[in-house]
C-alpha cells in the first residue's frame, strides 16, 4: 500500500487534498473553456466559484461533524478547523455550495439557476477526479474480485473507484446535455438527482451509520435530494420565466466529450490502481 501523504520538499500534502487541488483547476480549466465559448463574464464566474468553495467546505465540514462524529469536537473544538485532517462529506459539500449560491444570487432567481447550470458539469467533473485521491475504503469482499483493493490485509471494495467512474458518466452525461435543456436549472437538478443516485448505488458497498437498515443516513440524504430536486424540477419546468430554446446539437459535440471522458476514466484508473496496489 502506497503512503497516503505527497511529500513535495518540505510541505506534505494529504493524498485526497492533492486530488482535490487537482479536480478543482480541472474544474476551471473546463468552466473557462466553456465561458469563453458562451462569451461569459470570467471575473463573475471566478468570483463565484471562490464564494461556492467556500461555502462548500464549510457544509462539508458541519455535516460530517454533525451526522458522523460530534464527540471529538465537543471535547476538543478547535479540531473543528483541522480540515485538513480529513472529516468532510460531500453531501455536506453540495449543501454548503448550494447555499453559497444562492446568498451570491439571492437578488436574481434566473441568474442562480443559470449559473448553477453551467457550473453542474464542472462540479461533478472536479469531484471524480478527486475521489481518487479519498481513503475510505468500502466494506469487506467475501470473495476477492479482480478489482478489489486489499486494506490491512483485508480485500474491499473500491468503492472510491465505483464512484469516480459513476461521476464521469455523469459528467459526459450533463456535458452533452447543456444546449438541450428546456428550462434554467434543469441541468443543476439533473447533476443533484444523478449524483444523488450515484451515491445510493456506491452506499450500499459503504459503512456509515444505519438510520433505516440497510439504509444510512447517506441513502436517506440521497433520497431527500432526489425528492426536493424533483419538486424544484416540476415547479420550474411549468413556469415560463425558466423556459429555454433548444438549439441544434452537432455530432462533434458529443464524439469529442464520450472520448475525453474515456480517456479520463483510464488515467483515473490507472492513477488509483497505481496508488493502492503499489
Amino acid at each position: 500500500m502506497s503512503p497516503r501523504i505527497i511529500h513535495i520538499g518540505p510541505v506534505s500534502i494529504p493524498l485526497l487534498g492533492l486530488f482535490i487541488i487537482i479536480g478543482i483547476l480541472t474544474s476551471i480549466g473546463l468552466l473557462s473553456y466553456d465561458a469563453d465559448k458562451k462569451k461569459l463574464d470570467k471575473d463573475l464566474i471566478y468570483d463565484s466559484i471562490t464564494k461556492i468553495l467556500i461555502f462548500g467546505i464549510i457544509g462539508a465540514r458541519v455535516y460530517y461533524i454533525l451526522i458522523f462524529n460530534l464527540k471529538p469536537y465537543i471535547e476538543n473544538p478547535l479540531s473543528i478547523f483541522f480540515v485538513w485532517q480529513g472529516g468532510l462529506s460531500i453531501q455536506g459539500g453540495i449543501l454548503g455550495g448550494i447555499i453559497g449560491g444562492v446568498i451570491t444570487f439571492r437578488k436574481d432567481a434566473i441568474g442562480f439557476w443559470k449559473m448553477a447550470d453551467f457550473l453542474a458539469p464542472g462540479v461533478i467533473l472536479a469531484q471524480a477526479v478527486a475521489r481518487i485521491g479519498c481513503d475510505v475504503f468500502g466494506n469487506p469482499i467475501e470473495s476477492p474480485l479482480p478489482w478489489g483493493v486489499v486494506v490491512d490485509g483485508i480485500h474491499v471494495h473500491p468503492v472510491q473507484m465505483y464512484e469516480s467512474l459513476l461521476n464521469y458518466l455523469l459528467f459526459f452525461i450533463l456535458w452533452i446535455s447543456r444546449e438541450r435543456i428546456r428550462f434554467q436549472g434543469q441541468l443543476f437538478l439533473s447533476y443533484t438527482i444523478g449524483f444523488s443516485l450515484n451515491r445510493f448505488i456506491v452506499e450500499f458497498f459503504r459503512t456509515n451509520p444505519m438510520i433505516l437498515p440497510p439504509l444510512t443516513v447517506a441513502h436517506i440524504t440521497s433520497i431527500g435530494f432526489i425528492i426536493l430536486a424533483g419538486i424544484i424540477w416540476m415547479v420550474l419546468g411549468n413556469q415560463e420565466k425558466f423556459q429555454i430554446q433548444h438549439t441544434k446539437v452537432n455530432r462533434i459535440n458529443t464524439i469529442i466529450p464520450l472520448l475525453t471522458t474515456i480517456i479520463s476514466i483510464a488515467v483515473s484508473t490507472f492513477i488509483y490502481y497505481r496508488i493502492y496496489w503499489s
